[in-house]
């Protein structure tokens, strides 16, 4: 059979890439569910309607079915473990779609499922998958691309810099929350009080100590450290935000120094 348009890859964790196409397996159909909001609301007697408190997203489904061939049927009944292996409902992995080759979506698998046989050699099978963080994200950070890394801007776009303004561009449609999703600030140099602030989301991240120019001072998640150790108690602690599109950077009273951002962009 062809290579199907509907083709994805898995990335395991270590980072092994497996393309579905060269182990004998076509994708016949890939349907990605739109989001799933859970609106939180509160019922008072008497009055109609609700008061809305806010909205959650519930996790993500993707379904799929996938067409298996073998050389024979000795072959097809050793391949069907092999599919058990590859889709094992304990691991999570992440699928990439040839449509979209520069995101990636982790996954685990949501439901058995049972390969209905064409003929002798054939069989086909329908599995569904569960996107437990609701987006899909790039397949390369800011500060680790992959070859086929994109942005949608025609500015030209960095995330290291050595000047006290500067703007971070983030590509996806979703704002980088330190809270749940990963992001790494790096700062190496001197300061004193040194304050970094992003004008475009308010934020301002503050630490009350001295760095010289052999220090490291790393907010990683909602964590701070300088040289490995958690300063967190010496800042105000606050977190920095990256919102989507362009955000403009202020670093003060810091001089000689150089700050990088890592981060993936998340799509909807």
């Amino acid at each position: 059979m062809e290579k199907s348009v509907f083709n994805f890859k898995i990335q395991k964790q270590d980072g092994t890439i497996i393309d579905l196409h060269e182990h004998n397996l076509f994708v016949n159909s890939f349907r990605i569910i739109s989001l799933s909001p859970e609106h939180i609301v509160e019922q008072i007697d008497n009055r109609h309607g609700s008061i809305y408190l806010g909205t959650r997203l519930r996790e993500r489904r993707i379904t799929s079915q996938i067409t298996v061939e073998a050389n024979n049927y000795n072959d097809f009944d050793s391949l069907k473990h092999e599919l058990y292996k590859l889709f094992n409902p304990l691991e999570k992995f992440y699928i990439i779609r040839d449509l979209q080759p520069t995101r990636r979506m982790e996954v685990s698998v949501a439901n058995e499922f049972d390969i209905d046989y064409i003929y002798l050699e054939m069989g086909e099978f329908k599995i569904d998958f569960v996107i437990h963080s609701v987006y899909s994200e790039s397949v390369g950070s800011t500060l680790n691309p992959t070859l086929n890394f994109q942005v949608r801007t025609h500015e030209p776009v960095q995330y290291r810099f050595n000047t006290s303004t500067f703007k971070v561009f983030n590509d996806g449609d979703i704002k980088i929350d330190p809270r749940e999703m990963e992001l790494n600030i790096i700062f190496k140099g001197n300061s004193d009080n040194l304050i970094i602030r992003n004008l475009t989301t308010n934020d301002q991240w503050e630490y009350s100590g001295t760095t010289l120019q052999s220090d490291t001072i790393e907010l990683s998640g909602i964590r701070s450290f300088m040289n490995g150790f958690s300063i967190f108690g010496e800042t105000n602690r606050r977190l920095i935000t990256i919102d989507k599109g362009w955000n403009e950077f202020k670093i003060i009273n810091a001089t000689d120094f150089e700050i990088s951002f890592d981060f993936r962009f998340k799509y909807i």
